[in-house]
């Protein structure tokens, strides 16, 4: 494999950093691909936190070169009968357990082909029930990464997110589903779903006891201290206060729901 051909591996999990298991999912990269390029997106999601993880990713993939194989493992399910997936989409790969961490990619990439992985054709020295990560979904990713097709991995499957279908018609219904550092509530309604004239279109976004009818560019078009709804920089709506905290100030928490309809 020559420079050129060099492949980019992300990694996410819940894994933190102060224990070998990272460490471990790198070093079976690096031993069936040599050459592979490895970019931790980040280990600290909060302990079986599979939402946020799936968050996490959906708002940093397409950042990433065309090929990039990215692993992300928060898996509570680990050894269950739940599969280990493959997604291939026009532009990315991505690997991990099926328990909706991918869903998020799926609402927004409507050609992936979906192969359930085939622990049988992935060959590696250990084999334990409680470290996919390292036995299963890394070794997946450095054979896709050395040109293995796969086929010679997993086999092809239908498949249904687990989540809710991607949302056609308003009104929408979502919810928030991740509060960042700054106390803003970011919703798992992308801006792809709000449509081209999001910005000048009017209207009713209802999260708790808030209605808003205008969503913002930036943060500063609303007043110091004033609360506003806006696309963020991960491409979903969100809520915020202008040098605040929306979250505290109105005592939301993740899975709060959110309303959203068009006004003439």
């Amino acid at each position: 494999m020559t420079s050129s051909q060099q492949k980019t591996i992300t990694l996410l999990s819940d894994f933190g950093t102060n224990n070998h298991y990272v460490g471990a999912m790198k070093g079976v990269i690096l031993n069936i691909c040599p050459h592979a390029q490895i970019i931790d997106i980040t280990h600290g999601i909060p302990h079986f936190q599979i939402k946020q993880a799936g968050f996490e990713l959906a708002c940093c993939y397409d950042d990433f070169p065309t090929g990039t194989i990215h692993v992300a493992v928060v898996d509570p399910g680990v050894g269950s009968s739940r599969k280990g997936l493959l997604i291939k989409t026009k532009h990315h790969n991505f690997i991990g357990p099926d328990n909706g961490l991918f869903d998020l990619i799926l609402q927004r990439e409507h050609d992936a082909e979906i192969f359930e992985l085939d622990p049988e054709k992935i060959h590696t020295p250990k084999n334990s029930h409680t470290f996919h990560g390292r036995d299963l979904f890394s070794p997946a990713a450095a054979f896709l990464a050395k040109g293995v097709s796969p086929e010679n991995i997993g086999k092809k499957i239908s498949f249904t997110a687990k989540s809710k279908p991607k949302r056609t018609d308003f009104p929408l219904e979502g919810e928030v589903i991740r509060i960042d550092h700054f106390g803003n509530c970011i919703t798992d309604i992308h801006k792809s779903e709000l449509g081209e004239n999001a910005f000048s279109q009017k209207w009713q976004l209802n999260i708790a006891q808030k209605t808003f009818h205008k969503i913002a560019a930036y943060y500063s078009e609303s007043e110091h201290g004033s609360e506003t709804a806006l696309i963020g920089s991960s491409g979903f709506l969100e809520f915020s206060i202008n040098q605040g905290n929306f979250s505290k100030h109105n005592h939301i928490s993740e899975g709060c729901p959110v309303h959203v309809e068009k006004q003439k």
